[in-house]
């Protein structure tokens, strides 16, 4: 089957639905167990190395890499202790299934202890696919990532969801209304309020756009009207033969004191380098995993 047939036209598809405002958790599975299908029969798996850290341990990294005239198209580096690459295909769609059973829409949480690996494994399928076969689609497995971000955490929390935040301003004499460009916004019911999720594969030196997002919100509505959160997959690379986090923990440590506050950096795959600045107490840093286990409606009901 060709790779528009088998990946890309599903995407579309599952683009609307996301689009329509349904949350589409089996198709994002159909959709993640033929890209992990793929890489299983049609790339290769190499080791890339290691990662450590003296507090937070050692991380194994692997990668995809294409066959025949696509040999020099690798994948993005996988963590190897989230990407189960023994697993087969048919496993891993039930993994899935698992994990979508255990939503409680009434506790708005998702409590599977292997949830944050899952997630991991389902969007770095796709992202390893587009990276052999599709180069030139840059931004389409952070499409994905956002619509299997959006819907989780829609199904958990119950919360509609949009992508933009409506306001009025005055230009000269007029009234015109502006809209803020967002990932993900769950709106609180019947109010102009709610959580801003800026979901992304990786920030690199990006990430202070998602604070000066949350300096605008708080400057146009007030304070903790709408609150905001980066939930991202990692910050890892493989450059000249080289594992490294492109990370920039100062300016987070000078935008969380001096710009605005967000609620947290959530990852799959969490940098050792912003994890120090959670153990200092700057911001918070934990997993995605953390996040659906019920983090999330804490973070939703505090004030």
């Amino acid at each position: 089957m060709s790779f528009q047939d088998e990946i890309a036209q599903p995407l579309k598809h599952l683009g609307d639905a996301y689009s329509a405002g349904q949350n589409p958790l089996t198709t994002i599975r159909d959709l993640a167990v033929a890209a992990y299908s793929r890489l299983k029969a049609e790339a290769d798996l190499e080791k890339l190395g290691r990662l450590s850290h003296d507090e937070f341990g050692e991380r194994t990294y692997i990668a995809f890499r294409g066959r025949g005239l696509l040999k020099d198209n690798r994948s993005r580096p996988l963590n190897a202790g989230l990407f189960d690459s023994s697993v087969s295909p048919t496993r891993f769609g039930a993994r899935w299934d698992e994990l979508a059973a255990r939503i409680d829409r009434g506790g708005h949480r998702l409590d599977h202890p292997d949830a944050n690996a899952i997630v991991y494994q389902a969007v770095q399928a796709l992202a390893s696919c587009y990276d052999i076969w599709q180069q030139a689609s840059v931004k389409t497995p952070g499409t994905f990532y956002e619509i299997v971000i959006g819907s989780l955490f829609g199904a958990v929390t119950g919360r509609a969801r949009g992508k933009q935040i409506s306001c009025e301003v005055k230009v000269a004499e007029e009234t015109e209304s502006v809209n803020i460009p967002t990932d993900i916004v769950l709106r609180v019911p019947g109010k102009a309020a709610g959580i801003v999720v800026a979901a992304k594969t990786s920030t690199r030196e990006r990430i202070s756009q998602v604070f000066v997002q949350q300096k605008l919100l708080d400057a146009v509505f007030g304070e903790g009207v709408y609150r905001s959160m980066l939930v991202s997959v990692s910050e890892i690379q493989h450059l000249k033969g080289n594992l490294q986090e492109t990370c920039v923990p100062g300016q987070v440590n000078l935008y969380q004191t001096h710009v605005a506050k967000l609620l947290g950096l959530f990852y799959l795959d969490p940098p050792f380098r912003y994890m120090t600045l959670s153990k200092a107490k700057v911001i918070t840093v934990r997993t995605v995993g953390d996040l659906l286990g019920g983090g999330l409606q804490r973070l939703i009901e505090r004030r």
